[in-house]
């Protein structure tokens, strides 16, 4: 295993092991609220979400767990729209520019050529 990623998985914020359930795709799991940082508990619409992440462990342990529970830390970077400069503001004409909100069809329907 690579050092990079020991050191990401030994960062992890482990809330949970579970054990499959016979020959089905369940696994069942106790969930250590306290575990739960509050930090990165958000609310939508109304309701309080954690985003968790579940992984097959290599091997079995001791106590039969096939399975970690551990939170998703991951935060996407928000969107920001792209603002039209010279490299990709399209040339007017172009399939692009009439797509373009504002794009007055009919100016360019005139066009003596």
């Amino acid at each position: 295993m690579s050092t990079e990623r020991k050191n990401y998985e030994e960062k992890r914020i482990y809330v949970a092991n579970g054990k499959r359930v016979g020959q089905y795709d369940l696994v069942n799991f106790a969930l250590c609220l306290s575990k739960l940082p509050k930090e990165l508990i958000y609310e939508y619409q109304g309701k309080k979400y954690i985003n968790l992440t579940i992984g097959a462990n290599k091997e079995i342990s001791k106590y039969g767990k096939t399975h970690a529970i551990w939170v998703n830390e991951f935060k996407p970077e928000e969107k920001q729209e792209a603002q039209p400069t010279h490299e990709n503001k399209p040339e007017p004409g172009t399939i692009e520019d009439l797509e373009r909100p504002g794009t007055d069809l009919d100016d360019i329907n005139n066009l003596p050529f």
